[in-house]
């Protein structure tokens, strides 16, 4: 399917995706990262995650390093989204400690609401008076009730904008019933994704990841505007759904010649690495330490990348 152009509609002069650590303190059966064997070993009791005291020290390096980014830049204001692994087995309230800069606006953290309520309300703490702070928790049945899972999320909403989403899998039916059916005495935005690990061709990912995020009633902003070549117009709220609209294999869209905004409108960081495009448009998915990071503005998308590019991060095109 071809296109024109693909607006996105920023709230925020830029968008930050921190994918902060691969630890995690949970092991789902479902989980792809621990199929695929990316996380870190469990918790044992009493113990800490391996490796989390050299990985604090790390984040709260480059969590530095980012605010000076942000002070430097023409930005007047900036999101933030901390993804993990868990991030709650991290020291978030230390780490944001670092980032001081008033052009924090808003914080979104995806987590499994492991950690205490007092934990959370630390990192609302942390952050700026006027910078929005949202969670979006994950219920995952083989560690925690529906009712003491969601009893929690009502605690934390006092002090943050909240959602839920659960994954829905072939032998928890029951158990998605029971707190979808909970889920009708609160007032929280949720969504039930499906189990994606026994998708066997291009056309049923497609098809999941389709019924996946129409199956529950989450709403959202309209994240991305597409004009086709006929003149018409189709919105989205994420970048999956619409490479898997636009895309004749699901998975990737032809875009050289167009706008790319990545390493301007949106940063890419991973630990404490961050996505920097070439100096002429090249986009080559390379990765350098934070602290050599340079500011570039939009430009039309060019080399072997444009041929097959899957909007990776939060990667936009205008």
């Amino acid at each position: 399917m071809k296109f024109r152009s693909i607006i996105q509609n920023n709230a925020y002069d830029c968008n930050i995706k921190w994918r902060m650590t691969n630890l995690c303190n949970y092991r789902c059966s479902y989980c792809i990262q621990h199929a695929d064997g990316v996380l870190s070993d469990v918790r044992e009791a009493g113990k800490s995650l391996p490796g989390l005291a050299e990985t604090n020290a790390k984040l709260l390096d480059t969590a530095g390093t980012l605010n000076r980014l942000m002070e430097q830049a023409p930005h007047k204001s900036f999101s933030l989204l901390l993804v993990g692994g868990e991030v709650s087995v991290l020291d978030i309230p230390s780490i944001l400690g670092q980032l001081k800069s008033k052009k924090l606006k808003k914080l979104h953290i995806t987590t499994n609401l492991s950690a205490s309520v007092a934990y959370y309300r630390a990192v609302r703490e942390a952050l700026p008076e006027d910078c929005v702070f949202r969670l979006e928790c994950s219920w995952h049945e083989e560690y925690s009730s529906a009712k003491a899972f969601l009893e929690k999320v009502k605690a934390v909403s006092a002090f943050a904008d909240v959602s839920v989403e659960a994954v829905s899998t072939a032998t928890n039916g029951d158990r998605i019933d029971e707190l979808t059916g909970l889920l009708q005495g609160y007032s929280f935005p949720w969504k039930i994704e499906t189990d994606k690990r026994s998708v066997t061709s291009m056309e049923e990912k497609r098809e999941k990841c389709r019924s996946g995020w129409g199956s529950a009633p989450v709403g959202g902003p309209v994240r991305y505007t597409v004009t086709l070549e006929d003149g018409s117009v189709r919105t989205y709220a994420s970048a999956n759904r619409m490479v898997m609209d636009l895309s004749p294999n699901g998975r990737f869209l032809e875009v050289e010649g167009h706008i790319c905004t990545e390493g301007w409108d949106n940063l890419d960081l991973d630990g404490d690495m961050i996505f920097q495009r070439g100096e002429t448009g090249e986009c080559s998915r390379k990765r350098v330490p934070v602290s050599e990071f340079v500011w570039r503005k939009p430009l039309p998308c060019s080399g072997e990348q444009a041929k097959h590019c899957s909007l990776c991060g939060n990667m936009s095109l205008y």
